[in-house]
């Protein structure tokens, strides 16, 4: 990137803006695209409406054409918020996304990094951890569009020759994810301790999942950004490597807040996958990149944030 700008899109959301701080005090240059409404990031980024660019190829053109890197975070949905709504996925990620990807045609020596998803991308192994070589196997239309957007951007380092990477994280949690339905977990969960509220959990809890602290993935983003261009995408999965259950899970968050957790059991929805593993050793080859957090230590942090908010 040498003293170039990184264009950040989704710089406000949970992850960019723990990626935006970190580049900042890295001595980096961060141009922020931000939806309208979002709260303002951190004043040494130079912040950009997203709706103000709109579908505006030229605007964006102008944006790419000036930065080093382009860093792509920004999503509109998750896997229960997008059940029955696959147009919205179309106009929300995949849209925004191609208007992008037009713009850096003609910028194809510009790096591409994009989030796209593990958990929602694999399906469930009896055995053994899913791989970047895996066939991917999405069951919600949230994950179905990051397949797509995997796809297009593929073929636009065919097309151009342009150098991506894919990173596919899996549960990211930590201080800053603001409990909200859908989103989370681990902060929904707390959240409800705080409140003496009933957890709703889909399935009977056994269902497996990796959790990945969020100053793990923001390192592995770093990792790529300084990664030598090479034409073609590299994907790569951001995960712990360890999968726990939901009642497991529950049993860590009531040891770290000294609290109960109630819970509501519903029957499983069509979208969640029973087991989720995930294998990183493309990214500790690749990227030399390996997660540092541990669960418990993860927890910890996060309750204490979580806490703070709350009062």
């Amino acid at each position: 990137m040498a003293n170039e700008p990184l264009l950040l899109v989704g710089a406000a959301g949970f992850v960019g803006r723990h990626l935006t701080r970190a580049l900042l005090d890295s001595g980096k240059r961060v141009i922020a695209i931000t939806r309208r409404g979002q709260a303002p990031i951190d004043p040494r980024a130079k912040q950009l409406s997203a709706e103000a660019l709109g579908d505006d190829l030229h605007a964006w053109t102008e944006q790419v054409a000036s930065v080093g890197a382009v860093m792509h975070l920004a999503s509109g949905s998750n896997p229960g918020s997008s059940a029955g709504a696959p147009r919205a996925e179309l106009t929300q990620n995949l849209l925004p996304l191609f208007t992008l990807l037009e713009a850096l045609q003609s910028h194809a020596h510009i790096p591409l990094h994009y989030m796209s998803s593990a958990g929602s991308l694999y399906g469930a192994k009896q055995s053994g951890s899913s791989a970047e070589s895996d066939l991917v196997d999405p069951r919600s239309y949230h994950g179905a569009g990051k397949v797509a957007a995997e796809h297009f951007i593929r073929a636009w380092c065919a097309q151009f020759g342009g150098t991506a990477t894919i990173i596919r994280p899996s549960n990211v949690y930590g201080p800053g994810q603001e409990p909200r339905p859908g989103f989370g977990v681990i902060p929904n969960a707390f959240a409800r301790m705080l409140r003496g509220l009933s957890m709703d959990v889909w399935g009977d809890g056994s269902q497996t999942r990796d959790y990945i602290f969020v100053s793990d993935v923001v390192d592995l983003c770093v990792a790529a950004l300084r990664r030598p261009a090479r034409s073609g995408a590299l994907t790569v999965n951001a995960a712990s490597g360890s999968s726990t259950s939901l009642n497991d899970l529950f049993t860590l968050l009531e040891g770290t807040s000294g609290l109960p957790l109630k819970r509501t059991y519903f029957p499983q929805r069509a979208v969640d996958a029973d087991r989720v593993a995930i294998d990183i050793q493309v990214a500790a080859k690749e990227l030399e990149w390996m997660p540092r957090m541990s669960l418990k230590t993860g927890l910890e942090e996060t309750w204490r944030w979580i806490r703070s908010t709350e009062g």
